[in-house]
């Protein structure tokens, strides 16, 4: 006896099962896949966890709190001791190891700065900076506790200014930069550990 359910011919080609539309996100009888969404909210988590890092190093040595008098308060006697040309401060010690936190533009990068050579008498400086895109040199000068800074990669260049604090017993650079087509950017550093 032969079975008919049983053929030599070629496999028919298996029906691929239609699932029944499900209530959902996308509203009811809407099949397809949900956009992928998840990696939006989490891109903005991180963007804004690192503006509100740099936010808080930046106030934690510089913000609307200041012990000189507002030009609104009237006039103010100034101590005696003001009336006298101070010499200026010997420069801060920068040399060594430093982690930066540098956002640029529209981007956060955690870079590794090293301060080899510093003249104590002049101010200036020279060191490193490494990062994801190479190895740049660095070079100023400081006086006092304000830095002017010159960092160079290749053809390119940026300039800008830091100011050195002590903020919980921790030194940390904090200042802002600029490259040459006028963009932007601040970085915050942190002696690195020994």
């Amino acid at each position: 006896m032969l079975d008919s359910s049983w053929t030599f011919g070629p496999d028919e080609a298996p029906q691929e099962e239609v699932p029944a539309p499900r209530p959902g996100r996308r509203g009811r009888g809407v099949r397809g896949p949900v956009p992928h969404t998840g990696w939006v909210p989490r891109v903005g988590l991180v963007a804004a966890a690192g503006a509100a890092v740099i936010g808080l190093l930046a106030l934690a040595h510089a913000g609307p709190f200041s012990s000189s008098p507002s030009p609104s308060a009237g006039p103010t006697s100034a101590p005696a001791a003001a009336a006298t040309t101070a010499a200026p401060a010997a420069p801060v010690d920068i040399t060594g190891s430093w982690n930066l936190l540098v956002s640029f533009h529209v981007s956060f990068a955690v870079e590794h700065m090293t301060i080899t050579a510093e003249d104590r008498a002049t101010g200036a400086f020279s060191g490193t900076v490494s990062s994801a895109v190479g190895t740049a040199t660095i070079s100023g000068t400081v006086t006092g506790s304000s830095l002017s800074f010159t960092i160079r990669l290749g053809d390119g260049s940026e300039t800008g200014t830091a100011t050195v604090a002590t903020v919980a017993g921790q030194p940390r650079i904090t200042g802002t930069f600029t490259n040459a087509a006028g963009t932007g950017g601040a970085l915050s550093a942190v002696r690195a550990p020994a």
